[in-house]
């Protein structure tokens, strides 16, 4: 069919004599596609898992130091904690 060919896509000029190719989306190890070196969904997952790991541990030493008041106690209860 006429006017229905394949044309290559050409380099186009950035302005400053040099020639720029189109970009592509690279496929990261994870499966998430972009242009960037890594992919920013996974740096976010990793941030927002990391301040959870570290809110868990302030909680863990919160309730350590609660614990550690009933040593104290004259009379010593079962502790079902």
């Amino acid at each position: 069919m006429p006017g229905l060919e394949w044309k290559p896509v050409a380099p186009r000029p950035d302005g400053k004599g040099r020639l720029l190719m189109p970009k592509r989306k690279k496929v990261f190890p994870c499966g998430h596609k972009g242009f960037s070196q890594s992919c920013h969904l996974c740096q976010q997952r990793d941030i927002q898992r990391q301040q959870h790991l570290a809110e868990l541990g302030i909680k863990k030493e919160e309730k350590q130091a609660w614990l550690a008041t009933f040593a104290e106690d004259v009379v010593d209860f079962p502790s079902r904690l």
